[in-house]
């Protein structure tokens, strides 16, 4: 980006959403929040991608905290873009991964009742693995009623959990049919 500014090519959008996730790959999302920073500075507001993008860079970083930080910093408006359902998908599986399955819900429920989106199989299935692998088989059971509920069809990705749940606590009547 410094080279461009100096051969007189001021960085736009794309620039800066390339660099931030460069970032986000190599897990550098400090990094990534000063590139964030510098465009923001600039008067170039993030869009959803870019916010998705410095989700996962903390996601992928083990810094489910950070990324929940980000994603209430973006629902108070306060980054451009509001959040979208792949911007909770992100939290939610980065928190359910750290063992906090109970935040995650927090944000299942905070995307589907205060923002009202709808959620996709994805999301659902994120709440269903993270759920089910700490220990929460029956909330996990009741997530796959409410899938089926919203006309969604669960596929290898909800059910897999689901029967390791079952299998991990010896509960294999309990498997989903």
């Amino acid at each position: 980006l410094d080279k461009m500014e100096a051969a007189g090519v001021p960085p736009d959008l794309i620039s800066y959403s390339t660099t931030i996730s460069a970032y986000a790959k190599l897990g550098q999302p400090d990094k990534a929040c000063e590139v964030l920073r510098r465009m923001q500075l600039k008067g170039i507001r993030p869009d959803a991608v870019l916010l998705n993008t410095l989700l996962e860079a903390h996601a992928r970083a083990l810094q489910p905290l950070q990324a929940a930080a980000v994603l209430a910093q973006a629902r108070r408006g306060e980054l451009g873009p509001a959040p979208d359902c792949v911007s909770y998908t992100i939290v939610m599986s980065a928190l359910a991964r750290a063992g906090d399955s109970d935040a995650a819900e927090r944000w299942f429920e905070v995307m589907r009742t205060e923002e009202r989106i709808a959620p996709d199989v994805q999301s659902f299935n994120v709440m269903v693995r993270g759920l089910a692998s700490n220990g929460r088989l029956d909330d996990a059971l009741k997530l796959l009623d409410d899938m089926r509920q919203a006309g969604l069809c669960p596929d290898q990705w909800t059910y897999g959990p689901l029967l390791e749940g079952c299998r991990a606590g010896s509960r294999l009547r309990a498997a989903p049919p």
